[in-house]
C-alpha cells in the first residue's frame, strides 16, 4: 500500500485518511498523532485542528510538538464549546490537518451542521485530512449497532464519505485488551469507567462491534478490488434500485441496507419513489412530505440517486423504470405489518415476477427485524 506521505503529492484535492475502530479507546487518536509526528519528521506541514484526548495521558503527551490551530469557541446555553476553526484552517492551509471525532455535530451557528462536512470543505480546498471514527457512527450500520447496544446512535457519518477515503485503517484491539485498558483507567478518567462497563463496554457488545468493524474494512477493500476489474468481470448486481414510500422509519432502514449492499458489490444504486395521485405534492400531508424529503436527503448523502416516478400502478411503474434504467436488482422492504400483504396476498410481488418484461432482474425482499 502506498504511504500516505506519498499520496499527498498526487492531486489538487486533499487526501483523506480515516482511522476506524470498534469503540472508543482502541487507539485511533494515538495512531493519528503518531503518524503526524512521522510526517513532521519528513518535513510535511502537519497541524492539529481538533484532537480529543479524553484526558488520556499517553494521548496528551503525543500532542507535544505538533503545531495546533486554536479552536473556535462557541457559547451555547451558557456553556463554552470548542469547535474546529474551519476558516482559520483554510487561511493557514497546511498540507495536512488532524481532525478528530469525524461524527461530531457542530454547535448551532457553525458553517456546517456536521464535522464531516467541515472535512469535506477542507478536502475541496486541497487540504489533506487525517481523521478518526468509531464503527457505531457509520450510517449504514447505525441501526444494527443500536440493536446491539440497546441505545440509539445519535451522531452519524454517511458511509459513502468513509468509503471514499484514500486510506482506511482499521485499528483493531481484542475485547480483552480494551476492557483491561478501561480497568487501568487508560480510556476514561476516574469515575467514568464503571458507567462505561454498565452500558456500552460489555464484552458481548464489543465482540459484535469488532465484527462489524472488521466486516466494514473488508467490504471497502472488496469494493475497491471490484471497481478495478472490467465491468464484465465484476461479481454481483451492477445497478440496484430500492423502492421506498413515505414511511420514514422503514425507508431509512431500507436505504442503509441498500447502500451497504451496493458498496459491497461496487454497484450503482438509486432510491425510487412511485408517486400515485393520492400522494400528489398538492394533496399529501405535510408530515409525509417532510418524511419523503428526509429520505431523499439521506439517499443522496449515502451516494444514491433519487427518482420520483408518477404512476397509479406501482408494479407497472417500477417495471417500466427497471427496463429504462437497466436495473439488475430491485429491493423491497418487508415489515411485520406488511408481511401479510407481501406473502399472502402478494399483489405487488406477483405482478413484478409474473410480468412479461424483457429486461431480467432479481428481486430482493429485506425483512426488518
Amino acid at each position: 500500500m502506498m504511504e500516505f506521505g506519498n499520496l499527498l503529492q498526487k492531486r489538487a484535492r486533499g487526501h483523506l485518511k480515516v482511522y476506524l475502530g470498534m469503540a472508543p479507546g482502541v487507539g485511533k487518536t494515538y495512531r493519528m498523532l503518531t503518524e503526524a509526528h512521522q510526517l513532521l519528521a519528513k518535513g510535511v506541514d502537519v497541524q492539529a485542528g481538533v484532537v480529543v484526548t479524553h484526558g488520556r495521558l499517553e494521548t496528551r503527551t503525543l500532542l507535544n510538538g505538533i503545531p495546533q490551530i486554536p479552536p473556535r469557541v462557541v457559547y451555547y446555553r451558557g456553556k463554552a464549546i470548542e469547535e474546529l476553526d474551519l476558516e482559520e484552517v483554510l487561511r493557514r492551509k497546511p498540507l495536512v490537518v488532524l481532525v478528530d471525532e469525524l461524527a461530531h455535530t457542530n454547535a448551532p451557528g457553525s458553517q456546517h451542521e456536521k464535522r464531516w462536512q467541515d472535512v469535506e470543505a477542507l478536502l475541496d480546498a486541497g487540504i489533506s485530512v487525517i481523521t478518526a471514527v468509531n464503527i457505531q457512527h457509520v450510517d449504514t450500520l447505525s441501526d444494527e449497532v443500536s440493536r446491539i447496544v440497546q441505545a440509539p446512535v445519535q451522531e452519524r457519518v454517511p458511509f459513502q464519505f468513509v468509503e471514499q477515503a484514500d486510506q482506511l485503517v482499521h485499528v483493531d484491539l481484542s475485547t480483552e485488551e480494551l476492557l483491561q485498558r478501561i480497568q487501568e483507567g487508560k480510556v476514561y478518567e476516574a469515575g467514568r469507567a464503571e458507567q462505561a462497563f454498565g452500558h456500552f463496554f460489555q464484552e458481548d457488545n464489543l465482540l459484535q462491534l469488532r465484527r462489524l468493524a472488521l466486516q466494514l474494512a473488508a467490504q471497502v477493500v472488496s469494493r475497491r478490488i471490484n471497481l478495478l476489474l472490467p465491468t464484465a468481470q465484476r461479481v454481483g448486481p451492477q445497478r440496484i434500485a430500492v423502492s421506498i414510500s413515505t414511511n420514514e422509519q422503514t425507508g431509512k432502514w431500507l436505504l442503509r441496507r441498500t447502500a451497504q449492499l451496493a458498496s459491497l458489490n461496487g454497484a450503482e444504486w438509486q432510491a425510487v419513489y412511485v408517486q400515485t395521485r393520492s400522494e400528489d405534492p398538492n394533496t399529501i400531508a405535510l408530515a409525509r412530505q417532510r418524511s419523503l424529503l428526509n429520505l431523499f436527503k439521506l439517499a443522496a448523502e449515502m451516494g444514491g440517486k433519487v427518482q420520483t416516478l408518477p404512476g397509479q400502478n406501482i408494479a407497472q411503474t417500477l417495471l417500466a423504470h427497471i427496463e429504462k434504467e437497466q436495473i439488475s436488482l430491485l429491493v423491497l422492504g418487508q415489515t411485520r405489518r406488511t408481511r401479510w400483504q407481501l406473502f399472502w396476498r402478494g399483489d405487488l410481488v406477483r405482478q413484478l415476477t409474473s410480468s412479461d418484461h424483457t429486461h431480467p432482474f432479481d428481486l430482493l425482499i429485506l425483512a426488518k427485524p
